[in-house]
C-alpha cells in the first residue's frame, strides 16, 4: 500500500487506519504494540488507542520496514523526525562556507634603496651606466602602473620572451 493520496490532506486517523491495514494489525496487536490492554484500544476507536506522538512513533517504527512511504507520511503528519528516530538517514550537513583566500600581503613601501637596486639591475642588464638607464626604467614603471597589471606576472612573461613584438595598434 502506498501513502494515502487524496485531493485533500488525509487525517491522522485515516493514515493510522491505512498503517494498521498495511501491518494487518488487530486491536490485540495494537494493544501489544502500545503496551496497553485491548480494552484501552477499544475505548479509543478513532485512533485505535494511539494517544500521542510517543504512541504514534511506535506505529511508525513498526511500519517503517514494511512501508517506508506510509511511515514517512504518518511521521510528517504528527511532527515526528525520522532521522531523530534513527529510521532515515540524517540530512547531510551543509557544505562549509568557502574560505576566502588570504589577502595578499601588502607590498612593502618603496624606499630609495629599492629604486636604486632596480635601477642598478637594469643598468647592469643593459650594460649601461645607471644614469643612462634611469629614463627608460622610469618610463617602464609608469607604463606598468598605468596598465594596472600584476607586475610579477608581467616580469615572468618578459623573462620567458613572451613580449617580443609591439602591441597591436587599435584601429579608429
Amino acid at each position: 500500500m502506498s501513502p494515502i493520496a487524496t485531493s485533500q490532506t488525509p487525517t491522522t486517523a485515516e493514515i493510522v487506519r491505512a498503517a494498521l491495514g498495511e501491518l494487518l494489525y488487530t486491536q490485540k496487536d495494537v494493544a501489544r504494540l502500545l503496551g496497553v490492554s485491548a480494552r484501552t484500544v477499544q475505548r479509543h476507536p478513532r485512533l485505535w488507542g494511539f494517544q500521542g506522538p510517543d504512541d504514534l512513533a511506535k506505529l511508525v517504527r513498526a511500519l517503517w520496514p514494511r512501508n517506508a512511504a506510509l511511515a514517512r507520511q504518518l511521521a510528517e503528519q504528527v511532527g515526528l523526525d525520522l532521522a531523530a528516530m534513527g529510521l532515515a538517514p540524517k540530512p547531510a550537513p551543509p557544505p562549509p562556507a568557502p574560505v576566502a583566500a588570504p589577502a595578499s600581503p601588502k607590498p612593502a613601501e618603496a624606499k630609495p634603496e629599492h629604486a636604486a637596486a632596480v635601477l642598478c639591475a637594469a643598468a647592469d642588464a643593459m650594460n649601461v651606466a645607471p644614469r643612462e638607464a634611469k629614463p627608460l626604467i622610469t618610463a617602464i614603471f609608469k607604463a606598468v602602473a598605468a596598465m594596472d597589471v600584476d607586475h610579477h606576472g608581467l616580469a615572468k612573461l618578459l623573462a620567458q620572451g613572451e613580449a617580443t613584438t609591439a602591441p597591436a595598434q587599435s584601429k579608429r
